[in-house]
């Protein structure tokens, strides 16, 4: 089974810097990063897998997504805890 993130595809979320940090991640591969510039072309991909790693995101100057999660073992739970918190200017 397959999981896809919410919004789909390489965007910008309209603020100023996204954080993203993993919390948990289990029974599941992918959910890789690809982060873009304003022409859509690839500056840089990787995977949170661990625990504590980060990504912090230019919105301003840059675009980001994030590719589907697929389960493992499809009788064991799956799943990827992210928290993401954004910063605007006011």
């Amino acid at each position: 089974m397959a999981a896809s993130p919410t919004p789909e595809g390489v965007h910008r979320d309209g603020l100023n810097f996204v954080f993203m940090m993993m919390v948990n991640r289990v029974n599941v591969v992918n959910g890789e990063i690809s982060i873009c510039d304003r022409h859509k072309r690839p500056l840089s991909r990787y995977t949170l897998s661990e625990a504590m790693e980060v990504a912090i995101v230019n919105d301003e100057q840059t675009l980001h997504g994030v590719t589907p999660i697929i389960q493992l073992d499809p009788l064991q739970p799956a799943y990827r805890d992210v928290l993401v918190i954004t910063f605007s200017k006011r």
